[in-house]
């Protein structure tokens, strides 16, 4: 495969729901984290860490665990924001081409956009979690839309590469 560098510099092409989700995921992101920073000082000094499948805690440790979560909540969509915005560099299981490069760009971005947004449900429901709230549901159910979507985000990519009859005319 060659390098990021040598695929085509086309802009990708993708809708208002990835803008609108991308937005989303960060705006949740920053007021989720937020939030959570004001409370935490209201927090015990130990807290739950660890939930078994029914979301029950199942392991408890000091509050500033909850510091470290919070952090890695918007690093990971920080940094997938970012990633997001730079197409070219995804790790494409097709040949990137000038006829198909938008179409998979779009794809690639597209699925940066529901990783974002499952990352930031479940993050966030580990931190309603920690804070004692019940968050398992929208949690395993973050956690199954996650690995559902990168599935089905493959498998639009593989075909988005297909040259379609409009690249014929080309």
């Amino acid at each position: 495969m060659p390098s990021p560098d040598a695929r085509p510099r086309v802009a990708p092409t993708f809708g208002r729901t990835t803008r609108a989700l991308r937005a989303l995921s960060i705006g949740a992101t920053v007021l989720g984290a937020s939030i959570a920073l004001v409370a935490w000082p209201s927090l015990p000094e130990t807290v739950p860490i660890h939930f078994n499948a029914a979301g029950v805690a199942d392991d408890h440790g000091p509050r500033w665990l909850v510091l470290a979560l919070i952090a890695t909540w918007v690093v990971l969509v920080g940094g997938v924001a970012w990633l997001s915005r730079h197409p070219r560099a995804f790790n494409y299981p097709v040949e990137i081409t000038e006829e198909n490069a938008a179409r998979v760009y779009g794809e690639g971005v597209r699925m940066m956009a529901w990783l974002m947004a499952c990352l930031t449900v479940m993050f966030g429901s580990l931190t309603l979690m920690s804070f004692g709230i019940d968050a398992s549901v929208a949690l395993g159910f973050a956690f199954v839309a996650m690995v559902g979507g990168v599935i089905v985000g493959i498998v639009l990519t593989v075909r988005a590469a297909r040259p379609t009859d409009a690249d014929d005319l080309s």
